[in-house]
């Protein structure tokens, strides 16, 4: 018996010691595991050894999960090495950690109860990588790590390298140098999900797609914008005002609402009312079946089933629109008698497809790439503005001092524009106001700088070292950094718009009045390059390369004006004739309630977007 379990034993051993020349065979019902001289190196053994199916079952058992944890180990040790070596080379500070934040399995389970009671078991030299494997690290962190580790630092991990940016110079460099550094494709597969698009092609296809987009937003389609976001600003209000604190769904839950409409308007010409209750529930449908790929969804239950409905629901109707304006053009427009952003793209695309048939190289874009981006435009109305709008509104609620500072400002714009302060929003018009609405744009900036939708973007070296130009210290000659080849380029934005060499030492304070021109004396304007914005006279134009909300150089957002106008048209609705505070829970004071605000902001966690996830209700008051 002792000899069976130790010539058993013996056997399992083998498995973990040569498992890939082991060769297993059915004689006569009985398992026959043939060496052919693989287990040499245990004493006894050089032999053929019959075992039954028990014992291969559980050296099957013992030997696979111990493979498994071999070669992992096996390749973490060598990836390790392998990138710690590239690393060393670029002269640039490191930080190694055993995994990336982009790993799905790693980064949810650090969000866990479980691993949070662990991690506050763990020594303390351990702790010292934690902190880089949260998802969110970079918002947590906003500057501080930059101001320990340098502008430019390394984290290092068995997979690659990824290099983190928060100079604005550099990270201009990069951006202009679309070619050298393109999007990582790894995360933009999420987003081509819903088909290729704009924010997903490289070089000549995103060329193409840029020239057929781009005619789409309009100086007409943001009129268009306008004009419907203040009436769904308005019936928001309303809703608000009318109903119970309690009672109201989650603000980014109403916010989103607010763009779908919009959005269902400018690019479709089909209005919808705020308060329809149906409306509400398609967003969470139609956002999980935008995310979730087809195949996913019927395994999913009856509600990833909806999902799959709304989404096949969806593409049904765009493409029936599709084929509306390709035999009959221009008939798709908005109740004003407006083209919609719909029609605009396909007549867009017409032109580029009439240009290709005289032997033109490709210009146009099939079907599937016009619906491809027609989700990415309503991804952006559902998620991007509207967390942005959740963290302005939030932030003006806690500070009552730079909610008091708009309300004065605004009060201004709308004297400079001549419109009453008593005059319903509906009769404001887009070309006398917008441009002069300073107070709503300088929230909008400073709610972008300190809280933005997407706290930092990937660029990829390929598979060619890159080289970048640091000038790391103004005193000295710039140096000239050599990144290895297929390494991961992590432009920072949350970490340069946090950066007090751009934003001064009151970098990580929420101030609005920053952005406004009369904030500052001629001779400061002077002294520190303070200049106008080309689009708003009264907001100062931004360091550049250091407020990158919707990126900057050749792949810079299209759909900036129409978030920024639908960003300065909810705030001057909600804050020309109302103001904000945080509802107190009961037996919390105004100051705990503030704090409360303040925790959810400092929790934000990422989805598509930066945003708050805790409940915090508003209660709107008529001003004085």
């Amino acid at each position: 018996m002792a000899g069976s379990v130790i010539d058993h034993a013996h056997v399992w051993m083998g498995y973990l010691a040569r498992p890939r020349e082991l060769l297993a065979r059915s004689y006569d019902g009985i398992w026959e595991l043939i060496s052919n001289g693989t287990l040499v190196y245990i004493p006894g053994l050089s032999k053929t050894i019959h075992i039954g199916p028990r014992e291969v079952a559980l050296g099957l058992a013992v030997g696979i999960p111990a493979l498994s944890v071999t070669r992992y180990l096996v390749y973490f040790v060598t990836g390790y090495i392998k990138y710690r070596m590239q690393a060393s080379k670029t002269g640039l500070p490191m930080v190694s950690v055993p995994y990336l934040e982009t790993n799905i399995f790693f980064s949810n389970l650090v969000r866990t109860n479980t691993y949070k009671r662990l991690f506050g078991m763990l020594p303390s030299w351990s702790k010292r990588w934690a902190r880089w494997v949260r998802p969110e690290w970079r918002w947590i962190a906003k500057y501080s790590i930059h101001a320990d580790m340098g502008d430019i630092f390394q984290v290092v991990t068995p997979e690659q390298i990824n290099v983190n940016i928060a100079d604005a110079d550099v990270l201009m460099d990069v951006l202009n140098r679309r070619t050298e550094f393109t999007k990582y494709q790894p995360i933009n597969g999420i987003v081509a999900v819903f088909g290729e698009n704009v924010l997903t092609v490289e070089h000549h296809d995103w060329t193409r797609h840029r020239k057929v987009i781009g005619p789409s937003f309009s100086e007409s389609t943001n009129a268009i914008v306008w004009n419907e976001t203040i009436r769904q600003a308005s019936a928001m209000l309303r809703y608000w005002r009318n109903t119970p604190p309690s009672d109201h769904k989650l603000l980014l839950h109403s916010l989103k609402l607010v763009g779908l409409n919009v959005m269902s308007y400018v690019e479709f010409g089909i209005p919808l009312p705020f308060d329809h209750e149906k409306d509400v529930t398609v967003i969470g449908e139609m956002i999980g079946a935008l995310i979730a790929p087809k195949w996913l969804l019927p395994l999913l239950g009856n509600e990833f089933g909806q999902m799959l409905d709304a989404k096949a629901a969806i593409d049904s109707y765009i493409h029936a629109i599709l084929e509306r304006e390709e035999s009959a053009p221009g008939q798709n427009v908005s109740e004003s008698g407006k083209e919609t952003l719909i029609s605009a793209l396909v007549k867009a695309n017409a032109e580029a497809m009439a240009e290709e048939a005289t032997g033109s190289p490709r210009a146009g874009l099939s079907n599937s790439e016009i619906l491809g981006n027609v989700y990415v435009m309503i991804l952006a109305a559902l998620d991007t503005t509207s967390t942005a709008l959740q963290f302005a509104l939030i932030n003006l609620a806690i500070h009552q001092d730079k909610q008091a500072w708009l309300h004065e400002q605004l009060d201004k714009d709308l004297a400079s524009a001549e419109v009453p302060l008593s005059a319903d929003p509906a009769t404001w018009e887009y070309d006398t106001l917008f441009r002069k609405l300073t107070g709503p744009m300088c929230v909008a900036y400073e709610t972008l700088r300190t809280h933005p939708s997407i706290p930092a973007t990937l660029r990829w070296t390929g598979s060619e070292p890159r080289t970048i130009t640091w000038h790391e210290d103004p005193l000295k000659s710039p140096r000239h950094i050599v990144l290895p080849a297929q390494s991961v380029v992590v432009l920072n934005f949350v970490g340069v718009q946090y950066n007090p060499k751009y934003w001064g030492l009151d970098a990580a304070e929420y101030k609005p009045e920053r952005w406004a021109m009369e904030s500052y004396t001629h001779e400061e304007q002077k002294d520190q390059g303070i200049q106008p914005s080309a689009k708003f006279p009264g907001v100062r134009r931004p360091p550049r390369g250091a407020f990158l909300p919707w990126s900057e150089g050749f792949r810079a957002c299209l759909g900036r004006r129409f978030a920024e106008t639908q960003m300065a048209a909810v705030l001057a609705v909600l804050f020309s004739q109302y103001r904000c505070e945080i509802r107190q829970q009961p037996g919390e004071t105004s100051e705990g309630a503030k704090r409360r605000a303040q925790r959810a902001l400092d929790g934000a966690t990422m989805q598509m977007s930066l945003a708050a996830r805790d409940r915090i209700e508003l209660v709107w008051v008529p001003r004085k």
